[in-house]
């Protein structure tokens, strides 16, 4: 392996490490579904290292979305990154975990299974619709598996805020 890809693999790990998050999250969908959701995110106000986070997931040719946020008492820009594809997902914990240290990686442990246990419920469940497409059939819905894990997860990072209980 060209050492500048590990090279760089370290620097977007590390940059990850103190500005990114794995998260499995339990939401409310239409204020009656439970859905549970694992997400990859990485968060900068500067416009330079967000490049270079980008850069790094385009040369894997993973899918993300960037979202914008002024914050209007700092007067700042803020960039919030994520991984939009489940497989891509995958991957890119996969290979940064080695790299990882301390919380994150029991933090990657957790959503990697969590998003792994997701492709295969997604893949058992896909079939072909009428019109020939491929369909997924894999419906938000209360999982007992994905309780577990999620209860894993809260238990690492002592907090829910942000999910729906």
């Amino acid at each position: 392996m060209d050492n500048q890809q590990e090279t760089l693999k370290w620097y977007i790990a590390g940059l990850f490490e103190g500005e990114g998050s794995l998260m499995v999250s339990k939401i409310k969908i239409g204020g009656k579904q439970l859905s549970y959701r694992g997400q990859i995110q990485f968060t900068n106000t500067e416009p330079e290292i967000c490049q270079r986070f980008i850069d790094f997931l385009k040369s894997k040719n993973w899918s993300y979305h960037v979202r914008v946020d002024i914050r209007k008492n700092k007067h700042k820009v803020c960039y919030q990154i994520q991984l939009t594809r489940l497989e891509d997902r995958i991957a890119f914990i996969e290979l940064l975990l080695p790299k990882f240290v301390g919380k994150k990686i029991m933090e990657g442990k957790i959503v990697l299974q969590f998003l792994k246990q997701r492709l295969e419920k997604y893949n058992t469940q896909r079939h072909r619709s009428k019109d020939g497409k491929f369909r997924s059939g894999c419906k938000s819905s209360f999982d007992e598996k994905d309780e577990l894990l999620y209860q894993e997860y809260k238990s690492i990072n002592g907090s829910s805020n942000r999910d729906w209980e």
